[in-house]
């Protein structure tokens, strides 16, 4: 009896397989073209750590502006999503529509936000889902920081404190 296999499956596995040697290769490129500007200390290139350091002191770059620039990418990093989550708040985006859904939980469609008069001729803001619901409020889903995002705050944390020790 034979073994029926789609003949898709073959071509997936050589794809996947040549996709990741590209990648490979890639990766290996940058290493190189790092490796020959000095990145890694043993070339004599301009990423030179000794050559790095020379050129950031002849234009001045001192210890305290290192330190500056360390804790400023924390703070940025820090509260990127406040900033973030702020702006899109005001621009009326990842609003959903909280009315009551037939089925007894919340509609959760997309809202758009107008400016509607009422019988006295005063304007209100109002929330007009896709469904056709109208409502006065709607819910915001803002943008939450990942374990990565927390990783990366760490590390800029334990490099800035080291920074304004070393200073």
């Amino acid at each position: 009896m034979a073994d029926s296999m789609n003949p898709s499956e073959n071509w997936d596995d050589i794809r996947y397989r040549i996709t990741r040697f590209g990648l490979t290769i890639v990766v290996m490129a940058v290493c190189f073209i790092l490796y020959y500007l000095g990145f890694f200390g043993t070339y004599d290139g301009p990423l030179n750590p000794g050559n790095l350091g020379q050129a950031l002191d002849a234009r001045g770059v001192d210890k305290a502006h290192i330190a500056w620039l360390f804790m400023g990418m924390f703070g940025l990093l820090l509260t990127w999503n406040w900033i973030y989550n702020a702006a899109t708040l005001l621009k009326g985006k990842r609003l959903t529509c909280p009315a009551q859904a037939p089925d007894g939980g919340c509609c959760g469609a997309g809202v758009e936000r107008r400016k509607l008069d009422d019988a006295q001729g005063n304007r209100h803001t109002r929330f007009i889902c896709e469904n056709g619901h109208v409502s006065a409020s709607a819910r915001f889903h803002p943008v939450k920081k990942g374990p990565w995002s927390y990783c990366m705050c760490l590390a800029l944390a334990l490099i800035s404190g080291m920074c304004v020790y070393w200073i």
